[in-house]
């Protein structure tokens, strides 16, 4: 199976998914795809408070697809990246 890693838009506005609740949905349905993981690219890094709010609304999107492996039958297993700046 092809495993992915899903990039979750957090405030930077050039990549990342806005939908990705929706692509999750579309890789459980694909017999050849696995969803392994998330990341996002914080938009200001040196921002505390821009930095908090990115970090909260990933961790509401893993909660998220946590609960769609769950409710699939797949363990509940994701990666989860953060990176800052230049980070790829």
């Amino acid at each position: 199976a092809l495993k992915l890693h899903l990039e979750v838009e957090t405030g930077v506005g050039r990549t990342g998914l806005k939908g990705v609740v929706a692509a999750a949905h579309i890789i459980l349905k694909a017999p050849m795809m696995r969803l392994e993981g998330l990341y996002t690219k914080l938009c200001c890094s040196q921002d505390a408070a821009a930095t908090a709010r990115s970090l909260f609304y990933l961790q509401g999107r893993e909660a998220l697809l946590r609960a769609l492996l769950r409710a699939a039958g797949h363990p509940p297993k994701l990666s989860v990246h953060v990176g800052g700046g230049l980070a790829v």
